[in-house]
């Protein structure tokens, strides 16, 4: 079964999930996009530090700490 995305561009609604602490499969479900998809995703923000960014743990920090 191929799920579609209702959003022109999920992408930003995900990366906002991840923020929340929601894992692939339920963004997956909530936003109804393929769970490849978000994994894929997922593994490119790795590969791009973007995942250290949301968390905290790069050393570039967008907003500084209080």
């Amino acid at each position: 079964m191929v799920k579609r995305s209702i959003h022109v561009d999920w992408r930003a609604d995900a990366v906002s999930m991840l923020r929340e602490g929601f894992g692939v499969e339920d963004i997956s479900i909530r936003l109804n996009v393929d769970l490849d998809l978000v994994r894929k995703l997922v593994r490119a923000m790795r590969a791009n530090g973007g995942l250290k960014v949301i968390y905290g743990r790069s050393k570039t920090r967008t907003t500084p700490r209080t």
